[in-house]
């Protein structure tokens, strides 16, 4: 006579899961998330610190000596925005696709 097999627990949480039955709270969403900016903000700091560029934060803004990142008014379309050392936008960099 075959074997049975029992049935475990678990398989109701993995048939929910691939079923889309079970899904994260907003709450857990918003965690995640907000854990995955700031692992990403703190790998930026320190790749800057790594290049040589040391951060500091003054104000709401990033100081670096080749450049800042400042706050600017809402109006913009964006909180912040980054500048050179003479307060002007950094230049747009030539696509390097268009090169033969």
């Amino acid at each position: 006579m075959p074997r049975r097999r029992r049935k475990d627990p678990a398989d109701k949480a993995v048939k929910a899961v691939m079923s889309g039955e079970w899904r994260a709270t907003p709450e857990e969403s918003e965690r995640r998330d907000a854990q995955r900016l700031l692992s990403g903000l703190a790998d930026a700091l320190n790749a800057c610190e790594a290049a040589g560029h040391a951060v500091k934060l003054a104000h709401g803004a990033v100081l670096t000596p080749v450049g800042y990142v400042l706050p600017v008014y809402p109006d913009a379309g964006e909180r912040f925005a980054v500048r050179t050392m003479a307060l002007t936008e950094f230049p747009v960099a030539a696509d390097s696709g268009d090169e033969d």
